[in-house]
């Protein structure tokens, strides 16, 4: 049995996974906008990064810690990254 994951995370994620802060909702909402110019936004629910690993079509989900921001979104994972979302990621990486 295996995994589907859909996952683009910018920064130190196992810091970010292991230091229990608090997402910043209004920041996520910033990211997936960035991320998704033109596209039509909605905030979600509440959920765990296990929950959402693989979202439906159509669906994206961000989490904005700190030390990461992680995505995930099955389009954003499995394409080449637009150059839009590569300059968003500029000097986030470590």
């Amino acid at each position: 049995m295996g995994a589907n994951a859909a996952l683009v995370a910018f920064g130190d994620v196992r810091v970010a996974l292991t230091s229990r802060g608090e997402p910043d909702r209004e920041a996520a909402e910033t990211v997936i906008r960035a991320l998704r110019p033109g596209c039509a936004i909605e905030r979600a629910d509440d959920s765990t990064l296990a929950e959402e690993l693989y979202p439906a079509d159509g669906m994206a989900y961000v989490a904005v810690l700190p030390n990461a921001t992680i995505v995930c979104d099955r389009e954003l994972a499995t394409i080449e990254l637009p150059p839009h979302v590569r300059e968003f990621a500029a000097g986030r990486a470590r």
